[in-house]
């Protein structure tokens, strides 16, 4: 279902005055009138536009609205809001999906946003206010999994995200601290490994071009 902006149908903002709502009304009803537009849809967008500022204008009209614009939108935010038992699944998914793939193919930055997507303010906020600490636990565990392919400064987003849900859980704060040091480690070797293969194949070449010689 759809809520019908009215302020948007008139092209005016909410703050807009009684004067201002009249004169776009003026103005979109002559670009839509029926007598004077042949498009397909002029008689809806007349109609809308009528309804629009007839409700706008009318105090009683305008108070009933905006209470079920209020109503709607709230209740559009509860329906987006997760359950701690849909973090967990979704947390379980994300590390599934992980398991499955080859790391060296996977897309990373997919899967950062992926995490990060779950772990966002208002569902730390729901694991911290329900305070289970079995579901805590359990999402840190999975997340951590999940997150071990991820670039250095991303995993430590990560991290800093967990240790939010961690609280004052001192096992869930050890394990995401040895995860940000392995996380660290990582992305030393896979740099050292580089050089290392790089100063390999100049000492190759070198011997290679030596006994040519």
């Amino acid at each position: 279902m759809q809520f019908k902006n009215y302020y948007a149908i008139l092209g005016v903002d909410p703050t807009a005055s009684i004067e201002e709502i009249k004169k776009s009304y003026r103005k979109l009803a002559l670009q839509h009138h029926p007598d004077i537009n042949n498009d397909d849809d002029a008689h809806s967008s007349f109609a809308a536009i009528n309804e629009a500022y007839e409700t706008l204008t009318d105090p009683l009209k305008k108070k009933k609205y905006l209470n079920q614009q209020n109503n709607f939108f709230n209740g559009q935010k509860k329906k987006m809001e997760l359950t701690v038992f849909d973090i967990v699944e979704q947390s379980i998914k994300i590390e599934r999906q992980v398991v499955k793939q080859d790391e060296f193919r996977m897309d990373k930055l997919k899967l950062k946003k992926q995490i990060l997507s779950l772990l966002t303010v208002e569902n730390i906020q729901v694991l911290i206010q329900d305070n289970d600490e079995n579901a805590k636990n359990t999402i840190i565990q999975l997340i951590l999994k999940a997150a071990k392919p991820l670039l250095k400064d991303d995993a430590l987003e990560v991290a800093s995200k967990l240790m939010e849900i961690a609280g004052q859980n001192v096992s869930a704060q050890y394990q995401i601290k040895k995860f940000k040091e392995n996380a660290r480690k990582k992305h030393f070797w896979d740099r050292f490994s580089v050089v290392a293969i790089l100063i390999v194949t100049i000492l190759l070449c070198l011997l290679i071009y030596l006994a040519s010689q």
